[in-house]
């Protein structure tokens, strides 16, 4: 869509759309490119799903390892204790994924981030 409408101010003919002014014409055009570039920027973000659940599982094993290890060595904790532990675990996961998950937002605003993608996959290790 963005495409043609480039195509179309290259090539000089207007659209028109029965019965608007050009200033309304230019004010349509304008929703119509900024709501395809929101649509591609979310479709690219998208398009990243399967790389962020990759990292997200990749790092939840080690961590359910790891709290369980330490919980064991800890018998004499109460729930609340546990509970606190468990959530500090996740902030800690979630505060660690959070600058990978961010860039992946940030270059899927440009399009789809194949490079950061690729990047990540060698980084975390991740599989198809």
């Amino acid at each position: 869509m963005k495409q043609m409408l480039m195509a179309e101010k290259r090539s000089q003919k207007p659209i028109r759309f029965m019965g608007e002014s050009r200033h309304r014409q230019r004010n349509t055009l304008k929703i119509i490119e900024q709501e395809t570039d929101r649509f591609m920027c979310d479709l690219h973000h998208r398009s990243t799903g399967p790389v962020i659940q990759q990292l997200k599982r990749g790092w939840e094993r080690p961590k359910e390892e790891e709290l369980q290890r330490l919980l064991n060595k800890l018998p004499e904790l109460d729930d609340h204790a546990r509970d606190e532990i468990r959530q500090a675990f996740d902030r800690l996961v979630n505060k660690l994924l959070h600058p990978p998950l961010e860039s992946l937002r940030d270059e899927a605003r440009h399009g789809f981030p194949n490079a950061l993608v690729e990047a990540l996959s060698r980084l975390f290790q991740l599989k198809d």
